[in-house]
């Protein structure tokens, strides 16, 4: 199986021959495929957690918000959380 991974690429459009996409010096590419697979990075979001610091009496954060991780430590970061509350 031929796998093709691009980076600083940017998807564009699914069409009937495959994926549409542009380069970060805007080149665009028709990629041929009949099956596709985004795989994005992560980054921690924490905007509502720093609006909202100092404002109330207790914030915990947790899952992306605390750092990118998986669904289930994510998960098992609220419920502890919750047991503290």
């Amino acid at each position: 199986m031929d796998v093709t991974i691009l980076t600083k690429t940017k998807a564009e459009a699914v069409q009937e021959a495959g994926l549409l996409v542009s380069s970060d010096d805007n080149t665009k590419q028709l990629l041929p495929a009949d099956t596709i697979i985004v795989s994005t990075g992560a980054i921690c979001n924490q905007a509502l957690y720093q609006q909202l610091s100092g404002k109330v009496a207790e914030i915990y954060r947790v899952g992306d918000c605390a750092e990118p991780q998986r669904m289930l430590e994510a998960t098992a970061e609220g419920f502890l959380a919750s047991q503290t509350i």
